[in-house]
């Protein structure tokens, strides 16, 4: 086992992280970055893939980590009453099948070095979506997210190198001007932590594409990761 991977959306295609954990060598951890589709309402439950047409089941219980580490934040497509209720965490739901959820704001080491976790974003379709049921207003990053990861920064006694984010800061251009959609708050609190870490790199998903970027202001490398799926490039090796 060795390396460290990350991966693009996934929307509830548990699949996906099957295939990546086939690689040889086997990963020794997995970074999921968001929109991993965590609806626990719907386990066990049989669903239609609208990729391949094929007949599936929902399963949080069907990924084969053993000794691989995965780890996810969060999207905006996650049940998020879910993530955040703290009567029924959602390591009492995954834990057999060697999945963790990262906080936003989160501090960790990743193989020595200072990472920070940080989900979240806002969807631009919310107003096909039901409240409380595929929508939740705690999809975008809030006052007291950031107040925790700057308290997790300040408080560190190590520089953060690596920021994990869904979505990412205004200054980087992983589409188009013309195709960027909205105003996502979440953007712009992200920009604030890019300042003030000024990250070697920086790894994010959410606009199905990949492409790579570099930020001189901060001396920040970026790497945009499309969907599971999609055309471009949906999995990387960091480490």
């Amino acid at each position: 086992m060795e390396g460290v991977y990350v991966c693009g959306d996934i929307h509830g295609r548990l699949y996906h992280l099957n295939t990546l954990l086939k690689l040889r060598p086997k990963p020794l951890q997995i970074i999921q970055l968001g929109d991993f589709g965590y609806w626990p309402s719907e386990n066990n439950k049989i669903f239609r893939d609208t990729v391949t047409g094929e007949i599936r089941t929902y399963n949080l219980n069907s990924v084969k980590a053993g000794r691989t580490q995965i780890y996810f934040i969060d999207g905006n497509h996650e049940d998020h009453q879910a993530l955040n209720d703290t009567r029924r965490p959602p390591a009492n739901v995954l834990y057999r099948s060697g999945l963790s959820y990262v906080k936003r704001g989160y501090l960790m080491s990743v193989l020595g070095k200072r990472c920070l976790f940080f989900g979240g974003a806002e969807s631009i379709d919310k107003q096909y979506r039901y409240v409380g049921y595929d929508w939740f207003p705690q999809e975008t990053i809030s006052q007291a997210n950031m107040e925790y990861a700057m308290s997790s920064i300040r408080n560190s006694r190590h520089p953060v190198e690596v920021v994990f984010s869904h979505t990412c800061p205004v200054e980087f251009d992983p589409l188009p001007r013309e195709k960027m959609v909205g105003n996502d708050p979440s953007r712009v609190a992200l920009s604030r932590i890019l300042e003030m870490v000024k990250p070697r790199e920086w790894y994010f998903s959410h606009f199905h594409v990949y492409k790579e970027g570099y930020y001189e202001p901060t001396k920040t490398k970026w790497v945009c990761l499309d969907k599971a799926g999609g055309e471009g490039i949906w999995y990387k090796r960091i480490i």
